[in-house]
């Protein structure tokens, strides 16, 4: 992680990391449904939650 290359793929890895973490923390680890098609429609509702949490949190740190 010594190269620019590195640091790029670093913060990069980051990224994706946190938000993967995020949507575990809002419980998109625990299936509740049997069925890849039940499981993956509470993935995305799920990442629709924290996309628009995260939203909100930047609207509203802007207003003040």
């Amino acid at each position: 992680m010594q190269s620019d290359e590195g640091r790029t793929m670093l913060r990069k890895r980051m990224t994706v990391e946190h938000g993967l973490g995020r949507l575990k923390n809002l419980g998109a680890g625990t299936a509740r449904y049997f069925g890849r098609a039940k499981t993956q429609s509470r993935w995305l509702w799920t990442a629709a939650a924290a996309n628009l949490s995260v939203a909100w949190g930047k609207q509203m740190a802007r207003a003040n």
